[in-house]
């Protein structure tokens, strides 16, 4: 969870303040960058490439694009492996660099080969553009708000608060939504805010002003007929193995990582399907649960059931006969989940 701000025709003092803002998403590393035409704030949690090499913002081979970053491409070594087949160099092992190479490479079109979550914010010094971009299904956040005819944009709500002459007026339409169980489609409580669309870039023309959003998922991709159609026909043993084949790809490739890897483990079916299937590829894996005085919301009970506890659950599944969680319960107070 790194942190990323920006705001077109910025000042070191701005990106400054609104770095401060959000200064808990990025306790590993932190970097500004002001340019005439935007200023860039980076908060860095570290997980690949731990090193200095990794600081943001950072800058294509060539020096047009200037990018802050938040998330992870899990495939980022098959596309570092294809660009570096097409002479493209790196310094560093971290997949912020990938994603530089593949923009400078192919613009907008390498989108579509990312796989992970994830949400940035590009400067096109050559062009004077900005883009801003988010993952297929809008995991990492991004947010952003015009002012007159500057652009702000944050991983949070909360940077834009400290920008003088913002007024933030609840939308209470949104509110009332939320509340009742419904969507919010612009993904937000304020008029003056909002979120790029999952799956989807916001192009700004820094001279004239220009502001477009592209998406670069269309639902039919996802839908393969012939797939569908065997299923329907296909035994249930079968769908099984097929479904233990992909959670397995699944989990497995989005373990990786230079930093420590953990997982918390509440006992219901889905944490314990993850923690089972990770810790067959990571041994070492850290687990941990919750544990609070109030005993309807403790889940220290599941801390250590037995294979055939979970295997009771479903006997039909093996892959939930292997969701057994030894876990290290976390002493928490109530307040805590305030």
């Amino acid at each position: 969870m790194c942190g990323i701000n920006g705001c077109t025709r910025g000042d070191q003092a701005t990106i400054e303040r609104m770095n401060d803002a959000i200064g808990h998403r990025g306790p590993d590393d932190r970097g500004t960058a002001v340019d005439a035409d935007i200023a860039l704030g980076h908060l860095r949690l570290s997980i690949l490439d731990l090193s200095p090499r990794g600081h943001q913002p950072m800058a294509s081979p060539s020096g047009r694009y200037l990018m802050v970053y938040n998330g992870e491409i899990y495939n980022f070594r098959s596309v570092r492996a294809r660009l570096e087949q097409v002479g493209e160099t790196f310094l560093s092992d971290s997949d912020t660099e990938v994603v530089l190479h593949a923009f400078e490479r192919d613009g907008v079109e390498c989108l579509t080969e990312f796989n992970g979550i994830f949400a940035f914010g590009l400067h096109d010094r050559i062009e004077h553009k900005l883009y801003l971009v988010r993952d297929r299904l809008g995991i990492k956040p991004l947010y952003y708000l015009r002012q007159g005819e500057r652009l702000f944009f944050s991983s949070e709500i909360k940077p834009f608060e400290q920008i003088p002459g913002i007024t933030l007026t609840v939308d209470q339409a949104a509110v009332a939504d939320y509340r009742n169980g419904q969507d919010i489609v612009r993904e937000g409580f304020y008029h003056e805010v909002v979120a790029v669309p999952p799956g989807s870039w916001v192009e700004v023309d820094l001279a004239s002003g220009q502001f477009t959003t592209t998406s670069y998922v269309r639902l039919t991709d996802a839908i393969h007929p012939d797939r569908y159609r065997r299923m329907a026909v296909a035994s249930e043993a079968s769908l099984v193995q097929e479904l233990d084949v992909l959670l397995n790809d699944v989990v497995r490739d989005q373990l990786v990582s230079d930093a420590p890897i953990g997982t918390i483990c509440s006992g219901g079916v889905d944490s314990s399907l993850i923690t089972a299937i990770a810790r067959q590829y990571h041994p070492d894996l850290q687990v941990y649960n919750v544990r609070v005085g109030d005993a309807r919301c403790d889940e220290s009970p599941m801390r250590s059931p037995s294979p055939s506890t979970s295997a009771s659950r479903s006997t039909r599944s093996p892959w939930i006969a292997r969701a057994t969680c030894n876990t290290t319960a976390i002493a928490s107070s109530p307040k805590t989940f305030r």
